[in-house]
């Protein structure tokens, strides 16, 4: 399910659910529901796989695999992200 509405956006926030998947849609959550209503919701979104928390906030943030922007869960922990990354955010490109 995608919701779009037609306005250019100046803004965005992006939450991702960490751990809930698809099961958020099926539960009673009507704070989480409504904010949805009112902007741009996939249920069908995939970062990588297997999924794991930082492979996986790495891939959203950086555009890229794994493999690529070389995030775990370990690394994220310990180690800020280089500034001169081939694989900048895309917080850092909207800027």
């Amino acid at each position: 399910m995608i919701i779009m509405n037609g306005d250019n956006c100046k803004r965005a926030i992006i939450i991702a659910l960490d751990g809930a998947g698809n099961a958020i849609k099926d539960v009673y959550a009507p704070n989480i529901n409504s904010f949805f209503k009112k902007g741009y919701l996939t249920y069908m979104a995939e970062t990588s796989v297997p999924s794991s928390s930082g492979e996986c906030y790495g891939s959203l943030f950086h555009g890229v695999s794994p493999e690529k922007h070389g995030i775990d869960n370990g690394r994220a922990k310990r180690l800020p992200f280089p500034e001169d990354s081939a694989y900048p955010s895309f917080m850092k490109l909207a800027r």
